[in-house]
């Protein structure tokens, strides 16, 4: 089976006076030091996790039976041994 084309947009009209206008803005924003383009990423990495639900379980899912079965099994292993 073929793999569907990939999606690309390209605009039929362009506002020639918007992007001049984008270009001015991102220029004085890059003088005047308020933008950064290298360090924008770093700054935001991470930032709203602990505000998304689905993320803040994350890596803790190892301490509920499978902690306490190794717990127990450590604990049996202890007393078979003394």
């Amino acid at each position: 089976m073929r793999r569907p084309r990939p999606f690309s947009h390209s605009p039929i009209y362009i506002n020639e006076r918007r992007e001049r206008l984008a270009d001015v803005e991102h220029k004085a924003r890059r003088e005047l030091g308020l933008e950064h383009k290298d360090t924008f990423p770093e700054t935001l990495h991470g930032l709203f996790k602990s505000v998304q639900r689905h993320q803040k379980g994350r890596g803790l899912r190892w301490n509920t039976p499978k902690l306490t079965l190794l717990i127990f099994v450590l604990i049996v292993i202890l007393i078979s041994l003394l």
